[in-house]
Formats: structure tokens, C-alpha cells, sequence
């Protein structure tokens, strides 16, 4: 689907990275070849422009414990400036060696894959920008088996930049998600004598990596070749005035549906010069920072992520069998609800009732009708009441009644329902940007509405959730502007 609501301008170095990385040829890998035995690797992952120059990432990885630690990029530099960096402080490894990629997919992913088991994000700018330098984590990728942890537990060595209360959090949070007894760990003995000293503090649990530290990426300012010079035009003159918008605006909303996309284009940035003056600023950077810190996900395509099944898999074998047959499930194309229902009923007799399964009968098996939809939310919702996302399912189902109670009721974080997580399968966030937009787009809060429908295009969320986001909003955009200009709805 193609974008239509921002007039274009030049990409920023992250946004090219989102959207166009993955075009780009793999050049190299490298990593430290020690990684084995140390647990702690960096992985080197460096694409080549059409214009010889180099776009690179590096991925910290513990594999013992707190998975990505640490990622940084650097965008289209010489070959020269990109050899020139593999050899500072930052980067450089004395055992650095040329691998796979597929080798160095695996390691990054099961090392994320495995600390999110007991709560541990990966660092944010692979959330925000260097997970679209790797391939996309799907079935295309051979499985390589990781080892991670010691002996299956996370085990934390403290590092030479972990403070005391680093090392707190990271304790506590292994003993709320591992248990007692069931991790091991090695720091510095008077950072552990001042912790059992002040058990009685309260600790944040959630862990802290300087993720803020600011890093020079701009040094090289240079575009490749493919990028069309004439888009870098000062963003000023592309402003559109207030008048300009309103003759725009009038002339073309009774004509939406047969626009072409020029005039679509021209008309949505119409539609935003007119509806800004309706929304509070503050308020709308006050929303933005929340929502943004909020949805700052990974979003994964095929394999179902492990805390996506619903309910503890301790053993595996089984756990990794699910998963697998899930996948197969998934990469079906029919829209045969007898098929679907089958196949659903295979895999409920194969390994019992496990949550996602009644999920994905909703979501997939379209001849339900709406009154037996809510039905079986309800009693799937009473069936696995830790399963959070029946709940936000119900949600959805009764946004209308929410709303007629409270129409500024705050859009609940997808956090609140999955704390810890922050890899999702796409059809989780599907359900939950559903309930989302309903609040967002027919709330009385514009600010937030505007706010949440800039997120998802600035965080270049998947088509499928732009697709059904955009429509609605921009529906009751065009609606807040008729009403303040006194046109006829």
C-alpha cells in the first residue's frame, strides 16, 4: 500500500535504513571468533550502495544473558572510512573474522530471543533502526541451534561499565522472571555485599544500558546514487499555506474516492495543514513521546514468538515444535474457514489447548458473525484469563460503549497487557492496533489521534496495520475539519 498522507521528502538516514536496507547487497559479516566461549559477541553487518559506499551495523550480543546489549550504525561511508572504523575502541575485536550471514542471523536473534525470556529488551536502536540492516527473521533463514546461557540458565557477569545499580536491576529482574536458585551470576563483591545490605530498597526493575548515549552518526552526509537530489529541497518550500490547504480541501473531499494518487497526495498534506490549528501542541508531543515509547517494537512476520503461545512451555522440544507447525500454518493461503477450523482442530488434538490456537480461530475464520464473535471472546477470555489478548480483543468488540462512557478514555499501552515483551507477531499487533485506533480515531482528543497516527508512519509500521489505521483517521480528520469550517458532514 502505498503511503499517501506526507508530502515526500528527503529520507533521513534512519528512515532509508527502514525502508530500503534490505534492497541493498550484503557485503560482509564478521565477528569475534571467540564468541563460544566468551558468550558475548560482535556481529558486523555491512551492506554495499549501487555507489560503492557502505551502510554498517554492530550488534553487541550476551548470549549468557541480556541478549543485544548494544547496536550502532553507520550510514553510507567509503569502503576506506568503514575499514578505517573496524579498528576503533568501539568496534574492534582482536580475533575478528569473516562468517555467514546466516551464522551471524542466528546468533543475534537467538540471543534476543533468549533474554526476552526473562524480560531483557534489546537495545533501542535496533529496535528503531539496525533490525532492518538483518533480514527479516522468517522460515527463508536456516535455523542454526544457539547455545545460550550455561547449562539453559541465564547467567549475568557483570560488565566494567555496569554500575551498582545496573547490577540491582538485573538482579532483581532474573529473580522475578528465572526464580531463586535458578540463574547464575558474577559481580564485583562489594557491589553484592551494599545489595544484600539494602534488600529492603526498592529496585526499578527495568535495566538501564545508557541507551541514550549520543553517537556522532552523521559524519558522512553523502547519498548514494539513488537518491533523487531534487527531494532535498528545504522543507519549507514545501509548506502549504492555510489558504492554499482550504481551496484544496473544498475541492477535492467530494471527490476522495476517485482521486488520483498526485491529487490524493496533495489533498492528505491539504488535510494536515488544516487540521493541525484543531490539535494542542504540547499535548501532541506529550502524546507522541508516550505512544513512540510504547510501540517501540519488533514486529515478526512468520515464527510466532515464543511468549505470543500463551501459556509456560518448559519443555523445548515441544515448545519448538509448536512454533514450527504454527509457522507451516501460517504460510497457508486459503481462505477455506473449513480448512482453517481443521487445521486449528489439528493442532488443539496434537498439543492440547494452548491460548493461540482460539486466537487464531477468531482472527482467521471470517463466517463467524459479530454477536458469536463476542461470544466466543468471552469465553475464551474466561477460558485463559492470563491470556492478555482476549482482553484486548473484548476491547476492541465494545470501543463504542467505552467511548459513550468516557470519550476521552486513555488508550491502554500494550505493555499493560504484555510486560517484558517486545517482540510481536503481526497479527497480535493487529488486534491490538485495532483496539488502539478505535479510542485514538473516535475520541474527542484530536492531539492524541494525530499523535498515534504519526507514530505508526514514522515507525513504518507493516501495510497491513497502515492500511486499516490510515482510512479511519484520516476519515475523522475530514470529518473535525468540515465541522470547524461549518461545511455539511
Amino acid at each position: 500500500m502505498a503511503k499517501k498522507n506526507k508530502v515526500v521528502q528527503m529520507q533521513s538516514p534512519e528512515n532509508y535504513i527502514r525502508t530500503r536496507a534490505r534492497n541493498l547487497e550484503i557485503f560482509e559479516c564478521l565477528y569475534d571468533n571467540d564468541w563460544k566461549e566468551s558468550g558475548v559477541v560482535n556481529i558486523v553487518v555491512a551492506r554495499k550502495h549501487t555507489n560503492g559506499n557502505i551502510t554498517s551495523a554492530v550488534y553487541l550480543v550476551d548470549l549468557h544473558c541480556l541478549g543485544l546489549k548494544f547496536s550502532i550504525y553507520f550510514f553510507n561511508e567509503s569502503e576506506r572510512n568503514y575499514r578505517e572504523r573496524l579498528e576503533e575502541p568501539l568496534i574492534s575485536g582482536d580475533k575478528f573474522e569473516k562468517i555467514d550471514y546466516t551464522l551471524a542471523h542466528n546468533i543475534i536473534y537467538a540471543g534476543i530471543e533468549f533474554a526476552e525470556d526473562f524480560g531483557f529488551k534489546p537495545h533501542k536502536t535496533f529496535t528503531d533502526v539496525t533490525q532492518y540492516l538483518l533480514e527479516e527473521d522468517t522460515d527463508a533463514i536456516e535455523l542454526i541451534d544457539i547455545e545460550c546461557g550455561i547449562d539453559g540458565k541465564p547467567s549475568y557477569f557483570q560488565g566494567p561499565n555496569d554500575t551498582k545499580t545496573t547490577v540491582s536491576r538485573i538482579l532483581k529482574q532474573l529473580e522475578t522472571t528465572a526464580g531463586k536458585g535458578n540463574f547464575n551470576f558474577s559481580v564485583d563483591v562489594d557491589d553484592y555485599r551494599e545489595l544484600v545490605d539494602n534488600t529492603e530498597e526498592g529496585i526499578d526493575e527495568d535495566h538501564d544500558y545508557d541507551e541514550d548515549e549520543d553517537f556522532d552518526d552523521d559524519e558522512d552526509e553523502d547519498f548514494d546514487e539513488n537518491y533523487d537530489e531534487d527531494e532535498g529541497e528545504n522543507e519549507d518550500e514545501n509548506q502549504m499555506s492555510y489558504d492554499e490547504a482550504l481551496v484544496i480541501f473544498k475541492e477535492n473531499e467530494p471527490l476522495l474516492e476517485t482521486l488520483e494518487t498526485d491529487k490524493f497526495e496533495l489533498f492528505i498534506q491539504a488535510m494536515d495543514v488544516l487540521f493541525q490549528p484543531l490539535t494542542d501542541y504540547d499535548s501532541y508531543k506529550q502524546y507522541y513521546k508516550d505512544i513512540s515509547e510504547d510501540l517501540e517494537i519488533i514486529i515478526v512476520r512468520h515464527k510466532m514468538p515464543y511468549k505470543a503461545l500463551g501459556m509456560q512451555i518448559h519443555d523445548k522440544i515441544k515448545r519448538d515444535k509448536i512454533i514450527n507447525s504454527l509457522a507451516r500454518f501460517l504460510d497457508e493461503e486459503t481462505e477455506d474457514n473449513e480448512k482453517i477450523f481443521n487445521m486449528l482442530k489439528d493442532l488443539k488434538a496434537e498439543y492440547g489447548d494452548v491460548p493461540i490456537f482460539s486466537f487464531l480461530e477468531l482472527f482467521y475464520i471470517t463466517a463467524i458473525s459479530k454477536e458469536d464473535i463476542k461470544e466466543k471472546i468471552k469465553q475464551y477470555e474466561k477460558q485463559f484469563p492470563d491470556y492478555p489478548i482476549f482482553k484486548i480483543s473484548a476491547l476492541a468488540q465494545s470501543y463504542y460503549s467505552i467511548l459513550e462512557q468516557n470519550p476521552e478514555a486513555e488508550i491502554i499501552p500494550i505493555h499493560t497487557f504484555f510486560p517484558n515483551r517486545y517482540r510481536f507477531h503481526i497479527i497480535e499487533m493487529q488486534e491490538y492496533i485495532m483496539y488502539a485506533t478505535f479510542i485514538a480515531a473516535f475520541g474527542t482528543d484530536k492531539s492524541r489521534m494525530s499523535a498515534f497516527h504519526d507514530v505508526l508512519f514514522d515507525f513504518d509500521y507493516p501495510d497491513e496495520i497502515l492500511g486499516f489505521v490510515f482510512p479511519i483517521i484520516n476519515g475523522q480528520k475530514i470529518k473535525a475539519i468540515k465541522a470547524s469550517l461549518g461545511l455539511p458532514d
